[in-house]
């Protein structure tokens, strides 16, 4: 399980979930509780976001130690490598004393995987449950190939994921703990890498939390 937030205050506070990259998705089912109150930030306006505001320059807006969660999904991908070990940094900073990041990204090796077994074009998975936006491995490696022909350049990947390379870009942007999950499975046509960061040490359910993302996820945007 994610750490009980609730247990370290009184139950009528809401606590306060940063959606970094938000889009249209819907913040992961944890936080949809009436305890939570979710800050939506995205770079596009016609997103309709709490906030206009690029992952790395988030403190411009959000003071530090003022949210108690964040949540990223599908949105680092997009940075290159020295803007989202910014932008992870930002995230810390804006976190309270006992706060958690939970991400999710591209997994690139098993994106490489659907590639080369299945070819550029299978899709790996379908955001529509009637089966009309298929998202291949091109999709998942360079990004949403549709968005990008309509002329949104930010929907670009500028970076390759790997449960190594997350795990060691959050240790070394000061989070004291890291779990992560590869929640790879080909025959469920999904391809997502998980990470809970924690700020401080001390937290208890680390370990628990990646298994409870593993089973209530599903609300990333895909790409």
């Amino acid at each position: 399980m994610l750490p009980n937030f609730s247990s370290q205050g009184a139950r009528d506070v809401h606590r306060v979930v940063a959606h970094m990259g938000a889009g249209q998705a819907t913040v992961h089912p944890y936080f949809l509780g009436d305890q939570w109150r979710e800050i939506r930030v995205d770079i596009s306006a016609a997103n309709r976001p709490d906030i206009v505001a690029d992952m790395v320059s988030v403190r411009q807006h959000l003071a530090d130690a003022s949210v108690d969660a964040v949540y990223s999904a599908h949105s680092l991908e997009h940075l290159p490598p020295a803007e989202a070990a910014r932008a992870l940094r930002a995230f810390w900073h804006i976190l309270k004393p006992g706060g958690v990041l939970l991400v999710t990204v591209p997994d690139t090796q098993a994106a490489l995987s659907l590639l080369l077994s299945g070819g550029a074009e299978a899709p790996a998975y379908h955001l529509s449950a009637d089966g009309s936006k298929p998202v291949t491995p091109i999709d998942l490696l360079f990004g949403d190939q549709r968005s990008i022909a309509l002329g949104n350049r930010w929907m670009m990947h500028r970076m390759g994921w790997t449960e190594a390379s997350l795990r060691d870009a959050l240790l070394a942007a000061g989070y004291a703990e890291v779990q992560t999950l590869r929640e790879f499975a080909k025959h469920l046509n999904y391809v997502d890498l998980w990470a809970l960061a924690l700020k401080d040490k001390g937290l208890s359910h680390a370990e628990e939390a990646a298994g409870e993302t593993a089973r209530t996820s599903g609300t990333g945007k895909g790409m």
